[in-house]
């Protein structure tokens, strides 16, 4: 009887610990958000006043926005700078609806503002994910700064 009161309290401290424990879904999202980081992507929540599209049907906390900063460590503050402008002198939505078109299915926004060009991604990707919306933000911040 000792034994069984021992492989109990054993088997509930070990569930509350996996309990705590990232689920591998999770674990996923973190290394891409790592990844991105790593890349110079800023990666956030979307501000409480940004409402979500419609589309999004998912709550708020599954919702990532990727972008890249107007300031940023490497010094392409003119290229980016130059890009917001140009969006802004040509209206942007014609940019912004083409590139949104070549983004990954998880893409429902993508939105340029004084602080940078973001995109906001639900995170069903992978890797491969990742580095084309990496590669789309930076090719149109080329083609159009």
């Amino acid at each position: 009887m000792i034994w069984l009161i021992i492989l109990l309290v054993i088997l509930f401290i070990a569930g509350n610990i996996l309990w705590l424990l990232p689920s591998s879904d999770e674990r996923r999202r973190m290394k891409l958000r790592t990844e991105a980081m790593g890349r110079g992507l800023s990666v956030r929540m979307p501000p409480m006043a940004d409402d979500l599209p419609e589309a999004c049907a998912k709550p708020r906390s599954q919702w990532y926005e990727y972008g890249l900063l107007a300031v940023s460590p490497d010094n392409a503050l003119e290229e980016r700078q130059a890009w917001l402008n140009h969006a802004k002198d040509t209206g942007g939505h014609d940019e912004l609806f083409a590139l949104l078109r070549d983004m990954p299915e998880g893409v429902m926004r993508v939105k340029h503002t004084p602080e940078g060009l973001f995109v906001l991604w639900n995170e069903q990707g992978d890797s491969a994910d990742l580095e084309h919306i990496i590669t789309l933000l930076n090719d149109n911040l080329r083609q159009n700064g």
